[in-house]
This record gives C-alpha cells, structure tokens and sequence, in this order.
C-alpha cells in the first residue's frame, strides 16, 4: 500500500481493516467492499472519467505517506512504545 501511495497516483483498494487504518474513502483511496465486483465497475468508472478526483486522491495519498509514514516518524513512534 506503501508503495501505491508514494506513487501519488489514485489508489483503488479492497475496504478491509488494515486498508481502513490507512486510507480513507474518497480523500486518499477509493475503498471497495470485497465481494463486491459491480461496486469496483463504478468506482473504476468513476476514476476513470474524473482526472481531477485522480489527481486528488493520488496527492492526497502521498501527503499522508510523506506526513505519517517516514522512517523518521515511523522511528519516534516506535521508541515511544519501546521507552
């Protein structure tokens, strides 16, 4: 997912709980339930015809990446649990 974010492209991803403590629906992904392929036609649809909500969610993606998810953050957030 990682990854995906320091793309800074649109994120289309499976709505699962390890996904939800990281992205949010329609501010940095578009989060699909599982099971549900006629829900992922219209959200690929969607991203598909709006550049502009591509572009959003992809900047959006990778600013809480570059926020949240450095190694220097991810190291603080660490020694605090192991101090």
């Amino acid at each position: 997912m990682f990854q995906y974010m320091s793309s800074g492209n649109a994120i289309l991803a499976e709505d699962t709980p390890g996904t939800r403590g990281v992205l949010r629906h329609a501010e940095t992904a578009y989060l699909v339930p599982i099971d549900s392929p006629e829900k992922l036609a219209e959200d690929i649809m969607d991203l598909a015809r709006d550049d502009g909500l591509r572009k959003y969610i992809g900047r959006k993606a990778r600013e809480l990446l570059e926020r949240e998810y450095t190694w220097k953050v991810l190291g603080e957030r660490a020694e605090k649990l192991l101090i």
